[in-house]
């Protein structure tokens, strides 16, 4: 397939991924960032934007995920292999074209401001190094990927459905890697800089061992299904494509 195809397929199959997915995305954020319940986290953003709160950062999210996953799948299509290291090396490529735009993203959804506020906001504070807060965070975080996509692979090598395969490879890789997205927000998210172990010992502190999987449940109820509609609208527009060229 080429990778030019492969490169917009994957943009409509996450974009599609993402906007079903939205409000969860906004409460995980706000949830992983704040102290109370997932309920007090749910009433804040109704407070705060009432409906359109839980579509905060949309527009942004759409300039991320789905930036994100095509440069992901062009690039891995680019090394002609699927292994653990080709996913990785896909996924941190990947990672540091969009870090700046999740920085925006991230912000936008946790102070409820606009991308310009939100650009400002960074520009001002800690800077243009700014816009790479959680990147470090981030390559640990793509090992998740070198997991992840093998299992995928795994699971349609062995006939189940691709529902079935992407639930099992997501549950079990962002189980594993849930702590290093936990730890990004924060940095993402701090007005001064925080390293990795900064925000390990600050999550430590707070929370014990158990802090560092608080919002596991909230986070797998909305990566999960991204990844899920992602894998099978992907599919599907592949197949097509192939019946289109065989037709």
């Amino acid at each position: 397939m080429s990778r030019n195809v492969e490169f917009v397929n994957s943009y409509i199959a996450s974009t599609a991924a993402i906007t079903l997915c939205q409000p969860v995305e906004v409460t995980k954020v706000n949830y992983q960032i704040g102290r109370g319940s997932i309920r007090d986290t749910l009433d804040a953003i109704y407070r705060r934007g009432g409906i359109s709160g839980f579509y905060r950062g949309l527009c942004p999210n759409v300039a991320t995920f789905p930036v994100f996953w095509s440069i992901f799948f062009h690039t891995n299509e680019y090394f002609g292999c699927k292994s653990f290291m080709t996913y990785y090396a896909s996924g941190s490529i990947s990672s540091a074209m969009t870090n700046p735009l999740f920085v925006i993203k991230t912000r936008m959804q946790l102070h409820d401001i606009g991308a310009r506020a939100a650009i400002q906001q960074i520009t001002n504070g800690p800077g243009y190094a700014g816009f790479y807060r959680g990147y470090s965070a981030t390559l640990f975080n793509n090992l998740k990927l070198g997991i992840q996509f093998p299992l995928y692979e795994y699971g349609i090598w062995t006939g189940v459905s691709v529902t079935t395969a992407a639930f099992g490879a997501k549950l079990i890789s962002s189980s594993i890697m849930y702590p290093m997205d936990l730890i990004r927000t924060q940095q993402r998210c701090a007005d001064a800089k925080l390293s990795i172990i900064d925000v390990i010992k600050k999550i430590y502190h707070t929370g014990g061992v158990g802090g560092f999987y608080r919002g596991i449940v909230v986070y797998n109820c909305v990566s999960i299904p991204q990844f899920i509609v992602m894998m099978n609208v992907l599919q599907y527009i592949r197949r097509s494509s192939r019946n289109d060229r065989m037709s």
